[in-house]
């Protein structure tokens, strides 16, 4: 009776609408039917068979596998009648046949998913089937054949990669949205359908969460339309834009991904081409009249992050990438609308070429030329992609800037830290605005400025090639012959013309320049370097911008004050402290700076505020100290114990004093790069290069303890303090460079003290006459002079010439710098 049973129920579905009898025509067509299904239930059965012994290919065993199903779907059509008007239910039919016979049993899982795939491809009730919608069905067979196969088969392709894949549901993703009812109204799949086929994926995530996912992406990602519910025929069409979108994107990267890195050289032609088609394809692929209102991309990302546990720096990197849309497209970060993504299509291009630019370019070595070269272009085809905001249209939230600490690794994450952390102050303070938001005539200014800086980098590379001769002099260069470069001709008359005269003005007027090792030579003749020409025009570009932010203007020229230094410094403090040149005494350290750089240098002028040129060589002196300072901190553990930690070490004074100058010219060298020191430490007694050595020591240091070891910091400064003391030997010691300053020279050197004599004395106008008794006097008696002392030092006729040795000198450096 079984047997019987199961023949009513596909003369039911099929044939006739009787459900306990079957007419004469109806067993025609039932036995018909059941010679088809037998014949390519066998060819299917022998062609699985021939599969296995290897006789035909997966792809053979596909044809034959759809081709039956095909065949008998077609036999399926023909048996129904036009007539025919009966309607099965789904649930009830299957349960009933899998009550009568256990080899046709299926689940209540199974059944369910029977009943998506019916409302997906099928559309109206889950339910319900009538005979329209199995002839429907049918007529679908071969694609849906075809789709099943994979589903079912999908581990016999060897898919061993992401790529491979990818490539594989490319190739298919076409054939099944084409297959899905996509003319119903309503919810096709719901939120928690999708969440019961993730579980036929192999996906280890619960349907909880996957329920949530789904929603968050109807919610953020497609239309509010049912949004509660799931997804509807426009849903799903977006769905198919945006797989297309995510998968022709991946495949693209990966191919030049895969190029770039079997070759020796980088295949530009080929990814040229290969990113140019994927720019192509990509917009006429995007419709954006059928983009939701808004694509609220970052709120999709959190959600994701919380219910997946998400590496934080992959949404960072996403994040990153987000804070960046408003600059190309404008809108807000956090979300995209399809006149924004309109925006974005004709730029794709542009902006996948710099990506992979960046990438194949910094993957070897280049000379700084290319670099330079690289650098310029690139930031001249960013600024065409720029987006043309309003003035007040916002570019970015300062607080998004956190983001960006994903592409740098943790060994410099603190000077990241404090790049970000001191952005906003000196971003209002450089172009005005609010900290916490860059509006679009605020960044424009800041890519002019970052533009410019290129340019003028990449200006002078080329030009010192130009005047190589003229580099290896030994002097202050006064004329300058022009000569022309081919590539002036990329740039306006007035933009060469301008940086001419800075070029100009450095090779003219600086004394010292760095070299590639970070280090200058403190001697009379000038030793410069392409490197060093480079740092001094770059340091004084830039000091330009930040001395006309927090400085005033004083005879046509920016100079800073004590406050304003003070004001300035306080504001860089996130970025001085990981590099370790914040102070510990605030109460000095604008005084420090401005002494320093303003009396004892060679561009110093001693007019009490320092100017441009003063904040060049104090940065150049800095970058010097640092290097010698690294340097040491490397040595020192032959010698000392380290009293600190590995990243912080520190050495008693007791053990580093004996062995400073021994390290810096015999273990170090740098004998060549300040000979007159070590002329000095060679022919001093060692009771007096140490007690120099301790003289500097005691007010270099942010506090004169002995019983504090020296760490990095007080190296630094004491280093600096040497260079200061260095420079002003170089400066005036001219006469006979006997490293002596005598009378002369010190008369010389008294012009530019004056002003912090008369600082340090306090003196009144009417007292300004004995500056340079004072001044002679702390030079002589290494001390500051009482009133008696000053008037009869001043009165005596008998006081004979007063010269002065370093130690002299660093005396008076420290009564000017802590007095």
């Amino acid at each position: 009776m079984d047997g019987l049973d199961l023949l009513f129920k596909v003369n039911l579905i099929f044939i006739d609408d009787q459900k306990d009898q079957i007419s004469n025509e109806g067993l025609r067509s039932l036995f018909k039917l059941l010679v088809h299904a037998n014949q390519n239930a066998f060819r299917i059965n022998n062609s699985f068979a021939k599969y296995e012994e290897k006789k035909i290919s997966l792809n053979q065993l596909k044809t034959e596998f759809t081709q039956a199903l095909t065949n008998l779907s077609n036999a399926g059509i023909d048996s129904i009648p036009l007539h025919k008007s009966s309607v099965i239910e789904i649930e009830q039919t299957i349960k009933e046949v899998s009550s009568k016979f256990n080899q046709l049993s299926l689940n209540d899982n199974q059944i369910k998913l029977i009943k998506i795939i019916k409302k997906m491809f099928i559309g109206n009730d889950s339910n319900l089937l009538s005979c329209d919608e199995l002839r429907t069905l049918l007529s679908k067979m071969n694609q849906l054949s075809s789709i099943l196969f994979d589903v079912l088969y999908i581990d016999e392709y060897k898919l061993n990669t992401k790529t491979e894949h990818y490539s594989f549901f490319q190739e298919r993703i076409d054939l099944f949205f084409k297959s899905l009812n996509l003319e119903q109204k309503g919810i096709i799949l719901s939120h928690k359908d999708i969440a019961f086929l993730t579980t036929y994926l192999n996906l280890d995530i619960e349907q909880d969460i996957v329920e949530k996912i789904a929603k968050s992406a109807k919610d953020n990602l497609f239309s509010e339309e049912d949004s509660h519910e799931g997804f509807n025929a426009k849903d799903l069409n977006l769905l198919k834009t945006y797989s297309h979108a995510y998968l022709k994107s991946f495949l693209t990267w990966e191919a030049i991904e895969y190029e770039t890195a079997s070759k020796m050289t980088s295949p530009k032609s080929f990814y040229e081409t290969t990113l140019t088609k994927w720019a192509q394809d990509i917009t006429e692929l995007v419709d954006t009249t059928t983009l939701p209102e808004e694509l609220k991309i970052s709120l999709f990302l959190n959600d994701l992050k919380n219910l997946l546990n998400i590496d934080k720096k992959n949404i960072q990197l996403l994040d990153s990438i987000m804070l960046l849309k408003p600059l190309l497209v404008g809108g807000k970060p956090s979300r995209v609308t399809p006149l924004e993504i309109s925006r974005l299509l004709p730029k794709l291009k542009d902006l996948a070429l710099i990506a992979f630019d960046v990438k194949i370019f910094a993957r070897e070595d280049q000379t700084r030329a290319k670099w330079l070269d690289f650098a310029l272009k690139t930031i001249q085809t960013v600024e065409k992609n720029i987006h043309k905001g309003d003035d007040y249209e916002v570019a970015f939230m300062t607080a998004g800037l956190e983001n960006f600490k994903v592409f740098f690794d943790d060994s410099h994450r603190s000077i990241i830290d404090g790049i970000i952390g001191g952005f906003p102050a000196i971003k209002k303070r450089l172009f005005g605005g609010h900290e916490e938001v860059v509006l679009f005539k605020e960044f424009r200014q800041i890519f002019s400025e970052a533009k410019d800086t290129i340019e003028t980098l990449f200006l002078t590379d080329i030009t010192s090639d130009l005047y190589q001769k003229e580099l290896k002099s030994a002097q202050l260069i006064k004329n300058l012959p022009y000569k022309h470069h081919p590539l002036y001709n990329n740039f306006s008359e007035q933009r060469i013309s301008r940086f001419k005269s800075d070029f100009k003005y450095v090779l003219a007027k600086f004394h010292y320049y760095l070299n590639s090792d970070n280090l200058q030579y403190y001697q009379t003749d000038i030793i410069r370097s392409k490197e060093g020409v480079l740092t001094n025009v770059l340091l004084r570009h830039l000091a330009k911008i930040f001395l006309k932010a927090y400085g005033h203007e004083e005879d046509g020229h920016y100079m800073l004050s004590i406050e304003e230094i003070d004001f300035m410094m306080k504001q860089f403090k996130p970025m001085l402290e990981p590099m370790g040149l914040w102070t510990k005494k605030i109460e000095t350290f604008a005084r420090n700076m401005l002494l320093l750089s303003d009396l004892f240098q060679s561009r110093s002028n001693g007019n009490a505020s320092m100017d441009v040129d003063e904040a060049v060589e104090y940065i150049s002196m800095v970058m010097v100290s640092v290097e010698i300072q690294t340097n040491l901190m490397k040595t020192y553990p032959q010698f000392c114990s380290n009293t600190g930690t590995d990243d912080e070490p520190s050495f008693e004074t007791s053990c580093y004093r004996p062995k400073f100058f021994d390290l810096i010219f015999n273990n170090l060298k740098l004998g060549k790069y300040l000979p007159k020191l070590k002329n000095y430490i060679d022919t001093a007694p060692k009771e007096e290069s140490l007690k120099f050595l301790r003289a500097v020591e005691g007010f270099a240091r942010d506090f004169d303890d002995e019983a504090i070891p020296m760490a990095k910091r007080d190296i630094v400064l004491l280093v600096g303090a040497l260079l200061n003391i260095e420079s002003t030997f170089v400066r005036f010691d001219q006469i006979d460079e006997n490293n002596i300053l005598d009378s002369n020279e010190l008369d010389r050197a008294f012009y530019v003290y004056r002003k912090g004599i008369v600082s340090v004395a306090e003196l009144s106008e009417d007292q300004e006459q004995y500056s340079k008794s004072i001044f002679l006097y702390m030079v002589q008696k290494m001390e500051m002079p009482s009133k008696t002392s000053l008037f009869i030092f001043h009165n005596n006729p008998m006081r004979g010439t007063v010269d002065a040795k370093r130690l002299n000198i660093g005396t008076l450096l420290y009564y000017l710098v802590q007095e």
